[in-house]
């Protein structure tokens, strides 16, 4: 019999919050057409509608391992493996995970009209500038966090702009090198289940 309780309590004590984005297939999804690949669907993300299941406590680590690039040779390559009680976050092929206590930068180019950043979770906005201009907060604009937009509180730009700004990051769960959970006990306990994250759009 194996005791789960002191995986619980290491991933508790030293994994962090994250939020846990489930995936679920669109009404556009079409395998013939390769679901929607021209992303002309304003409901979802390669075919996927993504909803939050939750905020769950999650080890994150950074694992390291060789891969031979056709042109420049072996390679070191770096990515992250999520570890997380099933009980609490079942994760599936196509998922996302948001990790929640650590930012990083964007610089992007926004639409006009449309004004909503790519990333799920905006922390804060530093720049809004044109080739022309650099935007005044709270006199030419003001940021709604909540929907991930520029608020114009004047005319501002005609067009296209970008927008500098920290995010907490995302990945993709892949569904490689991962381990399923299975059965610790006879009163149903599951093992943790375990897999890679990925800044790349998993392929399938």
């Amino acid at each position: 019999m194996l005791n789960l309780a002191p995986f619980r309590d290491l991933i508790r004590r030293m994994g962090e919050d994250v939020a846990w984005y489930k995936a679920m297939p669109c009404d556009c999804y079409n395998p013939a057409t390769n679901y929607d690949a021209q992303r002309s669907c304003d409901k979802c993300d390669h075919g996927f509608v993504y909803r939050l299941a939750g905020t769950v406590r999650a080890l994150v680590a950074s694992q390291k391992q060789w891969s031979m690039h056709p042109d420049l040779g072996w390679m070191m390559l770096s990515e992250l493996s999520i570890t997380a009680m099933p009980d609490e976050c079942r994760l599936g092929a196509f998922d996302k995970v948001v990790l929640l206590q650590r930012t990083s930068l964007a610089r992007e180019r926004v639409r006009r009209g449309a004004d909503t950043f790519p990333h799920l979770m905006p922390v804060v906005v530093r720049e809004v500038a044109d080739s022309d201009t650099v935007y005044v907060p709270d006199v030419d604009y003001r940021v709604d966090l909540a929907n991930r937009q520029v608020v114009w509180l004047t005319e501002g730009p005609t067009s296209v702009y970008a927008v500098e700004y920290e995010y907490r990051p995302e990945y993709w769960y892949t569904g490689s090198d991962m381990r399923s959970p299975r059965p610790a006990n006879s009163t149903g306990d599951m093992t943790p289940i375990r897999g890679t994250l990925s800044l790349s759009r998993p392929e399938g």
